[in-house]
């Protein structure tokens, strides 16, 4: 008798630990960050660091929201692209990245640091889907001026 109390209390004691420590559902999980950043008119704008793997299994999530992704940066038929790796690019022709818009400023500041070869985190807001791209894009970016820099790749020293 004192047995099977002590086993149904270590079962509850199991069952309410698991449900107290238990992750969120994979819709549920954030496997991204967000930070407040200063807009032109002086107010703050939540713009969210995010990875292809995270746009590509919900692009819904971010449609219409700031984000801030890296990738590497191609230009196609007088358009820009932003895609995963470069290996991502060639493999899938072209397909599956994100087209740039903006201004003229923007868009020739994230070309003048795509021609050093090295990836590119650029900042802008989402929209999903094609909307006037010809690549079966994720959607469209538009680049906010000034918030693009070149990434260090893992296997080299920063540049400072």
């Amino acid at each position: 008798m004192k047995t099977s109390i002590l086993i149904i209390r270590s079962l509850a004691a199991i069952v309410a630990f698991t449900a107290a420590t238990s992750s969120a559902s994979d819709s549920d999980r954030r496997d991204y960050s967000c930070s407040a950043v200063p807009d032109r008119k002086g107010g703050l704008r939540e713009v969210c660091n995010i990875g292809f793997f995270n746009l590509w299994r919900s692009p819904e999530d971010f449609d219409g929201k700031y984000i801030r992704i890296s990738g590497f940066v191609v230009d196609l038929d007088g358009r820009q692209y932003i895609h995963a790796s470069k290996d991502m690019y060639d493999y899938s022709g072209g397909r599956g990245g994100i087209a740039l818009s903006g201004s003229e400023e923007g868009l020739r500041e994230v070309r003048l640091l795509a021609d050093q070869g090295k990836p590119v985190s650029i900042s802008g807001h989402f929209l999903w889907g094609t909307r006037g791209t010809w690549l079966e894009s994720l959607g469209t970016i538009d680049v906010i001026s000034g918030m693009s820099w070149v990434q260090t790749p893992p296997d080299q020293p920063p540049q400072l």
